[in-house]
């Protein structure tokens, strides 16, 4: 976390950024910090080191690109396995519920979000939003919504204290919410939700 914040500020400062690439090993270092920034960040922060170091420059952006690439393989096939799920679901051989306990014991909030948006018919960045949030309020909204079992949710947000690095009590607040939340309410919320969000898309 400590090299990721100095590389940050490295973007706008040169000296900064000049006496970072000096350090012995810095290139190996970057190499799992870079492939964390923001695609724009990435691109600032290399503006500001290719004057340094251009050989040590091109092999860290290879790296970088590699775990990119990586990245985004394992998110779709997240996204596949997931819609694999959905249609046992749809087809009455496997219940929301186990479904939902799988992906979440196994840390997997992508899976759950691409579930949750066939669920509501929602695209998936909002249900991903929501989904690891510290603040539970909406998705409390979200899980009563589609009518899953206290397990699951349990299971939810249990994987959220891995995940986000919660205490274990925001766990029973979480189950407790969803237990205290009105059904109907959250399915109105939803239907709310889907119309503004579909009115934003008209209008862009």
């Amino acid at each position: 976390d400590g090299l990721r914040k100095i590389v940050t500020h490295a973007q706008d400062d040169q000296k900064l950024a000049s006496n970072l690439v000096s350090r012995v090993n810095i290139f190996d270092q970057l190499k799992g910090v870079l492939p964390t920034l923001s695609s724009e960040s990435q691109k600032q922060f290399n503006n500001v080191l290719i004057a340094n170091n251009p050989a040590e420059l091109e092999a860290l952006m290879e790296t970088a690109n590699k775990e990119l690439a990586r990245s985004r393989l394992l998110k779709k096939t997240d996204q596949i396995q997931a819609k694999a799920e959905i249609n046992k679901i749809n087809k009455g051989s496997l219940t929301k519920d186990d479904a939902i306990i799988k992906f979440a014991k196994s840390d997997k909030p992508a899976k759950i979000s691409t579930l949750f948006a066939s669920f509501v018919k929602l695209d998936q960045k909002y249900i991903s939003n929501s989904l690891l949030q510290m603040n539970s309020d909406a998705l409390v909204v979200l899980c009563k919504s589609v009518d899953i079992s206290v397990e699951a949710v349990r299971e939810i947000g249990e994987m959220r204290c891995r995940i986000l690095h919660m205490p274990s009590s925001t766990v029973d607040k979480f189950v407790n919410d969803f237990k205290n939340m009105d059904e109907d309410a959250s399915q109105r919320t939803m239907r709310f939700v889907g119309l503004q969000t579909n009115l934003k898309k008209s209008i862009v």
